[in-house]
């Protein structure tokens, strides 16, 4: 297992946030061990990237060349994409703020706020 593994969860206080579950890196390791990543829209380091470290990892068809998925409370990411995974958490969290995470997304993933 890459040693850049960690996993950690939030438990919001918001209703309909408890147990939300996060990734960070290579946390999608730790999702697909637990067997998460079975039942939920994905992303990670590239497609065969899981699999190289999970035998028991069945999620291939959910798998999605992005940046950042959400699938309920299950948020991924690829390891280069720190901005993308917590404009996902603030668009969990925050659905009302989507003018406001689009722009900073942008700031953020092009230096830029001008298209």
């Amino acid at each position: 297992m890459p040693p850049a593994q960690s996993q950690w969860k939030a438990h919001a206080k918001k209703p309909g946030l408890e147990g939300l579950a996060l990734k960070r890196r290579a946390a999608t390791l730790s999702l697909a061990h637990a067997g998460l990543l079975n039942g939920h829209r994905h992303t990670s380091n590239g497609n065969g990237f899981i699999p190289k470290y999970v035998s028991k990892y069945r999620g291939q068809g959910l798998y999605q060349k992005v940046r950042a998925v959400t699938d309920g409370n299950v948020i991924t990411a690829n390891g280069l994409a720190p901005f993308a995974v917590a404009a996902e958490i603030f668009r969990h969290v925050a659905p009302d703020r989507e003018s406001d995470i689009a722009m900073y997304e942008a700031l953020y993933s092009r230096g830029l706020l001008d298209d």
